[in-house]
């Protein structure tokens, strides 16, 4: 189901540009590099791309393992886009970074994964 301001996550198959979101609506595409680098395509009112790396052990701190990484990155986004814009986004990260802007961020995505 598709929601009005909810962030979704798609396969590049359905962002092409024969198929744009609808006004209002972010999408999250997710590309694994390889097991710790991602990147990250958010299309909204505008497009940016954002390469992220998910140190494996940090993974395991805010998952347990009961969530595959890109999964983990995903629920990032999700955070992040409910308190800025795309555009407001580092270009390159790894995830500990989001917590030294927004310190709610590990208890926040440790409670979503549980």
């Amino acid at each position: 189901m598709i929601v009005k301001g909810q962030c979704l996550l798609f396969e590049r198959l359905l962002t092409q540009k024969s198929n744009p979101p609808k006004k209002g609506y972010t999408v999250i595409t997710i590309n694994k590099i390889d097991d710790r680098t991602f990147e990250v395509t958010v299309t909204g009112r505008k497009t940016t791309t954002h390469t992220v790396t998910v140190d494996p052990a940090y993974y395991q701190k805010l998952t347990g393992g009961r969530i595959s990484a890109k999964e983990l990155v995903e629920k990032s986004f999700e955070f992040l886009l409910k308190r800025e814009n795309n555009t407001s986004i580092l270009r390159t990260f790894e995830l500990p970074v989001i917590g030294r802007y927004f310190p709610e961020y590990e208890t926040t995505i440790e409670k979503t994964t549980t």
